[in-house]
């Protein structure tokens, strides 16, 4: 029986009476006596069971369907409270993005509020040198007003003038120092610079083999000694080679005093690169600093920022030690000079 021929469960049960009664009476029809008054009664007591069994049925059929419509009502309520989840999910995504973008803007005020707090300190640095100036300037103004009223204040004045004028001195010894720790420091930074940022000059390739060229500035004749060979190393020469291979294998090539090469090695160095860099050597003596390629352009420009700052502050130094010579500070400063050797390049 399909989906639209299904009964319910009353007409089901009143059908089968139909056909259970028919053929009862049939059967009390072709009999007579005692047999037809069973068949009467049980044609009697069928019918009053058939109608139990119906109203039963009907009373689940009627629970059924108030069960179905509480279904629904569920399922109402379901689908209202998933569309509401729906929307709060969304609500969230929202408030999140929200707040993302909240913590971002606060990030950008704190880091701006910092800014500005470095700006109020500067400020306040600023403003406390300036007062202890003006301090200084009125006492100073004050001793010249007294200059005039005896010569033994003028002459406490000058007593209190060469102390002022020992201060100085005093503070312009470390300024002197300070600013030649600067230089030394902007030096070091230079060749530190120049030894590993600077560019491949040339690429060699032997056997397969890629040997590339970096000439490094550097006294040869204090930076090195003879490597495996009885040669002494050039004096005149202020520069080398550094060799570097697609292998991993890399060593320091100098010059010799007699016209040679020699490399700190583990494997020999090929003639034809040999003979190359023997010929480069030949060719100047002198580190050519304008030539000077090194590996990215942000390494150039930061190494003509110190090359430019180097100069000026080299004349202020040179500035700062005449003064203290001709004031009698100092004869000539040794402070840091051991660090100083360690930091200059080879």
């Amino acid at each position: 029986m399909t989906e639209e021929q299904r009964l319910e469960p009353g007409a089901a049960a009143q059908l089968a009476l139909n056909t259970l009664t028919a053929q009862i009476q049939v059967l009390i029809a072709s009999t007579s006596g005692s047999t037809k008054l069973q068949a009467e009664s049980l044609q009697t007591l069928l019918v009053s069971n058939m109608q139990m069994i119906t109203e039963a049925s009907n009373d689940q059929v009627d629970d059924y369907n108030a069960i179905c419509d509480v279904l629904e009502c569920r399922d109402k309520e379901l689908q209202k409270a998933q569309d509401e989840a729906v929307r709060l999910a969304k609500e969230l995504r929202n408030l999140q993005a929200g707040r993302a973008e909240d913590e971002k803007k606060v990030r950008a005020i704190m880091a701006e509020h910092e800014q500005v707090k470095n700006q109020r300190d500067n400020y306040k640095r600023d403003a406390d040198e300036t007062g202890k100036l003006r301090a200084e300037v009125k006492r100073l103004k004050n001793q010249a007003a007294n200059h005039v009223d005896a010569q033994a204040k003028k002459d406490a004045q000058l007593a209190t003038a060469n102390q002022t004028i020992q201060r100085l001195r005093s503070r312009l010894g470390p300024t002197a120092e300070a600013v030649r720790s600067c230089l030394e420091m902007m030096r070091f930074t230079r060749n530190a610079m120049i030894f590993e940022g600077v560019a491949t000059e040339q690429t060699i390739e032997h056997n397969g083999e890629q040997f590339h060229i970096y000439r490094r500035p550097g006294n040869v004749a204090s930076g090195f000694k003879p490597m495996n060979t009885d040669q002494q190393v050039s004096r005149a020469h202020q520069f080398y080679f550094r060799v570097e291979t697609n292998s991993g294998y890399h060593c320091d090539v100098v010059p010799l005093a007699n016209g040679d090469a020699a490399a700190a090695k583990h494997k020999a160095l090929p003639v034809a690169v040999k003979k190359h860099l023997v010929s480069l050597f030949n060719d100047e003596t002198m580190f050519d600093r304008d030539k000077l390629v090194l590996r990215s352009d942000a390494l150039s420009e930061r190494l003509n920022e110190i090359e430019a700052t180097i100069v000026p502050l080299d004349a202020l130094l040179q500035g700062l030690d005449r003064q203290l010579i001709t004031q009698g500070v100092v004869s000539h400063s040794r402070v840091n000079a051991s660090k100083h050797n360690k930091r200059r390049a080879a």
